[in-house]
């Protein structure tokens, strides 16, 4: 069995739910032995997947039409649109006091924003989830940077993974210092689409993913299947990165 999993998804309140569902099963192009999963790393205030929660397995209760089911885990839900399903994992996207991104996936409380980010990962793994710092255009530079290489260098084993992600231009030609430095200092590196929250990105979510091969999800802890084969197993990005002219244009519209 082959997992392909989204590390980095948003689905923002300006995406209609079900097509961004669609379009990661669509992006992710399974074959008949992948099972698919995504990583929702939600932003302050977001609740989308307490919401879908509750909607458990009713469509006629659900406006976007998904069917969602509980699994054993409480932060997994199996969504399925049409005939295909895919694993939702509940997570947030956190701040800290330097103003980095780092990502909780595998939980349903939210850690604490604001924390150093040294504390933060530490909160994170206390929660029993896995902290992923992902690569941000301009986050990973002058002191913020230092802050970053500072984490990389630490001692093995790691409490994070370290997230890539498409805007990072022709990502499967070229890397930057601070991701090669990871490479070296032995972090594992995990890949994920990170869209935009504008309603043209909801097409986005599977775009570039992890592929991990020989492992399965077991039916009795599903969460703690998907975040032991990210951390044990070494994955390889599934999809495409951005184009140098289409990843400045996603960088100036966050900007206007």
């Amino acid at each position: 069995m082959m997992l392909i999993i989204d590390t980095h998804t948003h689905i923002h309140p300006s995406f209609d739910t079900k097509a961004a569902i669609a379009a990661a099963l669509k992006n992710m192009r399974l074959e008949a032995d992948c099972v698919p999963v995504l990583c929702l790393t939600e932003r302050y205030e977001e609740c989308l997947f307490s919401t879908l929660s509750q909607t458990k397995n009713s469509q006629a209760k659900n406006p976007e039409q998904l069917t969602c089911t509980p699994t054993k885990s409480p932060e997994v839900l199996k969504v399925s649109e049409q005939a295909a399903s895919i694993y939702l994992l509940a997570g947030h996207q956190l701040i800290t006091s330097e103003k980095l991104e780092i990502l909780a996936l595998g939980t349903i409380s939210r850690p604490q924003d604001g924390l150093s980010a040294q504390a933060t990962i530490q909160s994170i793994s206390a929660a029993g989830a896995l902290a992923v710092i992902p690569w941000s255009p301009g986050k990973w530079l002058g002191q913020r940077g230092q802050v970053v290489k500072a984490l990389l260098a630490g001692p093995q084993p790691k409490d994070f993974l370290v997230g890539d992600i498409p805007i990072r231009p022709c990502g499967n030609i070229f890397s930057t210092p601070l991701l090669s430095y990871a490479r070296k200092c032995g972090c594992k590196i995990v890949y994920g689409s990170d869209p935009l929250p504008f309603k043209s990105e909801e097409t986005a979510l599977g775009t570039l993913a992890t592929e991990i091969s020989n492992v399965t999800i077991d039916p009795d802890n599903p969460k703690a299947s998907i975040l032991a084969a990210l951390t044990n197993s070494t994955g390889r990005p599934r999809g495409r990165y951005n184009n140098p002219i289409r990843a400045l244009l996603r960088q100036i519209r966050t900007l206007i």
